[in-house]
C-alpha cells in the first residue's frame, strides 16, 4: 500500500502509454469523439504525473498557499487524499 500511495501518478503513465499505442494503431477505425476521449485520458494521466511526481510540487503548494496549512506535508492534501 505504501508503494501505491507514493507511486500512483507514475503508475498512471503505463495506461497512458497503452492508450497511446491503441490510439495510434486504430486511428482510422475510431470515431472523432473516441479519439478525443482517448487523447483527453492520456492528457489527464500525464498532467497528474507532472503535478505529483515530476517535477512535482503541487501538494505542498496547495497546502501552503490555498489551504494555509500549518503542516503542509500532512494535511489536507496528503498522499492518501491525492491518490483517492
Amino acid at each position: 500500500m505504501k508503494f501505491l500511495r507514493r507511486s500512483w501518478s507514475t503508475i498512471g503513465l503505463f495506461p497512458a502509454i497503452i492508450a497511446g499505442v491503441y490510439l495510434a494503431l486504430s486511428w482510422n477505425d475510431l470515431a472523432f469523439l473516441q479519439k478525443l476521449l482517448l487523447l483527453n485520458f492520456i492528457a489527464v494521466l500525464i498532467h497528474q504525473l507532472e503535478e505529483y511526481s515530476w517535477p512535482g510540487g503541487f501538494p505542498v503548494l496547495a497546502n501552503m498557499v490555498l489551504m494555509k496549512s500549518e503542516n503542509p506535508d500532512r494535511y489536507p492534501l496528503n498522499q492518501n487524499s491525492s491518490m483517492v
